[in-house]
């Protein structure tokens, strides 16, 4: 009897095994936090950020479709995110004369889109500038509105200002509104030519 009882208490233990053998699961604390960070960065990359294009110096000018209808841009002064007392210095005038005056040309080119019309300005610092335009009896009236406060001091700017136009020849009318005061500064033909056909080339 003492003898099986021996032995079931030998059985007992072998079976149940040592206690401090017993090893308990590894767990890493960093990994479930490894894992959420490889997903964070996983989902940073495929964020992609874009920039709509802007129209600035040196960029091409597409006039809206409509005729009449136009699109400008401006170099210089004009051209300033923020206006500066200090345009005079970076963009310094040219006739001393002002914009209210046909001191500077205007010049014209025929596009495949139709007119564009340029010219340089000296004019008071500190203004802004928008250019509107229509077609109306043959005639196409270009007008850039000079705004704001101005400050004491004379700056250069240029403006560009395509308009779309069928071919053919129209009168150019160009207006300068500055605080109020419209005066023209210039009026003459123009013509727009057929655009020329693509080259074609043999293969």
């Amino acid at each position: 009897m003492r003898l099986r009882r021996w032995m079931c208490l030998g059985l007992l233990w072998v079976g149940c095994g040592n206690p401090e053998d017993a090893s308990p699961p590894s767990f890493s604390p960093g990994a479930p936090q490894a894992r959420r960070q490889g997903r964070a960065s996983s989902a940073r990359a495929a964020v992609t950020h874009t920039r709509a294009p802007v129209v600035g110096r040196g960029g091409a000018l597409v006039p809206p479709p409509e005729p009449g209808a136009s699109r400008s841009s401006f170099d210089g002064c004009l051209a300033q995110p923020t206006p500066s007392e200090d345009s005079d210095t970076r963009f310094p005038a040219t006739t001393g004369v002002g914009s209210l005056t046909d001191a500077s040309p205007v010049t014209t080119r025929s596009t495949a889109a139709g007119l564009l019309v340029e010219q340089p300005l000296d004019h008071e610092c500190c203004l802004t500038a928008q250019v509107d335009s229509y077609l109306k009896d043959g005639t196409v009236t270009v007008t850039r509105t000079l705004s704001g406060k101005s400050c004491r001091c004379m700056c250069h700017s240029t403006v560009k200002t395509a308009v779309r136009l069928p071919p053919g020849t129209y009168t150019l009318r160009v207006v300068t509104l500055d605080h109020g005061t419209r005066t023209v500064v210039h009026e003459g033909p123009v013509t727009v030519t057929e655009p020329a056909p693509p080259s074609s080339t043999r293969p």
